[in-house]
């Protein structure tokens, strides 16, 4: 019997790039859950002044629906209201960390009647960064930027150093081991218990 060598391509292709997709996320961890996944187990040093976020957490109604913005406007909101008929409960953007809090971002959001979920990118091109926050060289600033949050006085809910538990930022791993990002994890939302910044949802973001 002659076997047709287009029919054979035709199933060897797919099945040989399913092979090396596979080998690529094997090889990047992807198939596997390391430990950065899980929530931090490194306790805080003040447990007494954890953050109480129970009145923030009853303004978010469940189910809710949220958007991802590069910048906050009414009309993205709006267009995405309407493309999706549903009402953005949560508007979703992200700033360097430490950096200034971007007061404008989060009171447009809470002007369309939504939570603003701000993701802090602690030093995207900074290997180092991690280890300075776990470290508290960067209390100083960290205490500002919680003290702006507080000021603001609405729910605000932030994510730090979110997917940190892929390759692709250099807060993530093979850049920072899981114990200094929950080190650093941990400081972050101690400076903000400091000054007492309970209006803060904190989300764990792997």
């Amino acid at each position: 019997m002659r076997v047709n060598g287009k029919l054979v391509a035709a199933f060897a292709v797919p099945f040989v790039t399913a092979l090396l997709i596979a080998g690529l996320l094997y090889g990047t961890h992807h198939t596997s859950l390391p430990s950065m996944i899980a929530p931090p187990d490194v306790r805080p040093v003040n447990t007494s002044k954890l953050i109480k976020a129970s009145r923030c957490k009853s303004e978010l109604k469940k189910p809710f629906t949220g958007v991802a913005v590069t910048k906050v406007s009414s009309t993205t909101v709006q267009e995405f209201n309407a493309a999706t008929h549903s009402q953005a409960s949560i508007v979703e953007f992200y700033s360097p960390f430490p950096g200034q809090f971007n007061v404008g971002g989060a009171w447009n959001a809470v002007n369309l009647n939504a939570i603003p979920l701000i993701q802090l990118n602690p030093g995207k091109l900074n290997k180092y960064a991690i280890r300075n926050i776990a470290s508290g060289r960067d209390d100083v600033r960290i205490r500002a930027y919680a003290e702006a949050v507080k000021d603001f006085k609405y729910c605000v809910i932030l994510s730090f150093g979110h997917e940190m538990n892929g390759w692709w930022y250099h807060w993530g791993m093979p850049w920072n081991s899981p114990a200094t990002f929950k080190r650093a994890w941990w400081n972050v939302c101690n400076q903000f218990a400091a000054v007492h910044a309970d209006n803060v949802i904190w989300s764990w973001d792997p």
